[in-house]
């Protein structure tokens, strides 16, 4: 699977879930994201609104993957809900 496959399957678990009022978090690559705003921008106002109420979140994958990681690589489930969430 190539990236527009990607970014057309997070744009629509996101159209989804934004249907359903439900909070989304989002963990991609900033070029990632920025791709998957292109595919709702017949909802960008919609996008807007909950990016600034809370409802989605966008985490950087590099730094997001970074901070939840052990010493030996392997992802800690502490870490991940102090960065994450529940």
């Amino acid at each position: 699977r190539d990236d527009r496959y990607l970014t057309a399957a997070v744009a629509e678990f996101v159209r989804q879930g934004l249907e359903r009022k439900e909070g989304l978090v989002v963990i991609c690559t900033e070029a990632h994201w920025h791709s998957v705003e292109k595919l709702l921008s017949d909802i960008a106002p919609l996008v807007r609104q909950a990016r600034a109420n809370g409802q989605i979140h966008h985490l950087d994958a590099q730094a997001t993957l970074a901070s939840i990681v052990d010493s030996d690589g392997r992802p800690d489930p502490g870490r991940f809900t102090r960065v994450v969430g529940d």
